[in-house]
């Protein structure tokens, strides 16, 4: 959910309940999170844990496990925020900027390919806008300098595969009228072109404002 993107637990932190609807689950040892998050893979839960002896508990709603397999999360980390620490490691650390970026752009697909997907939590009511952007970085930046030029490198691969999209009005629609020309070796008629980025253009517009007006009703809330 929305509320993951926060820090929501501490080293020390001792997770004593998690509870779902009307079921409530002691947890006793890492098998028992696990057992849960297998078990409960949609829904509110509510994490009751003890923080420096003093009893606290958040809550936050969960998204499926298939939707964040499929984006390339490991679902238990991603759904409760907790991950392990690793060791330096040199060739890892030159092959991370090469998983990394392979990551994230298969996230950019499986995300288009969830959009449309009826039976996932996540539609087009999910994109977000500049304005969604802008409070996604000032989320980021509270995190350090690594997270935001993480973040920015993730936003510059997002911007610039939409954009070789194969879409009217787009860079990638261009190419593709282009291809075409090269293939069959005619000129497309400019007019039928124009009209057709224009129409599109006009579509897209009308999804940045439909984002638009999702972002700011997002952040009164």
């Amino acid at each position: 959910g929305e509320e993951n993107s926060e820090k929501l637990f501490d080293a020390g932190d001792l997770i004593k309940k998690i509870s779902i609807g009307s079921f409530e689950y002691d947890i006793n040892s890492w098998d028992d999170v696990i057992q849960f998050f297998r078990a409960n893979t949609r829904g509110d839960i509510t994490v009751l844990y003890e923080r420096d002896g003093v009893s606290e508990q958040t809550s936050y709603t969960l998204i499926s496990d298939v939707a964040l397999n499929k984006l390339g999360y490991q679902a238990i980390i991603f759904q409760l925020g907790v991950m392990g620490t690793a060791n330096f490691d040199l060739a890892t650390t030159l092959m991370y900027p090469v998983k990394t970026f392979y990551s994230n752009t298969m996230q950019v697909f499986n995300t288009l390919g969830l959009l449309f997907n009826r039976n996932e939590d996540i539609g087009i009511g999910d994109l977000s806008g500049p304005v969604g952007i802008f409070s996604l970085v000032g989320n980021t930046a509270s995190k350090g300098l690594v997270a935001l030029i993480g973040f920015t490198g993730f936003l510059s691969i997002n911007i610039g595969l939409l954009n070789l999209l194969p879409i009217p009005a787009l860079d990638g629609g261009r190419l593709v009228f282009l291809g075409f020309e090269a293939i069959t070796t005619k000129q497309l008629n400019r007019k039928f072109e124009n009209t057709v980025n224009n129409v599109m253009f006009l579509l897209l517009m009308g999804l940045f404002i439909f984002v638009t007006y999702n972002d700011i009703i997002r952040l009164i809330k």
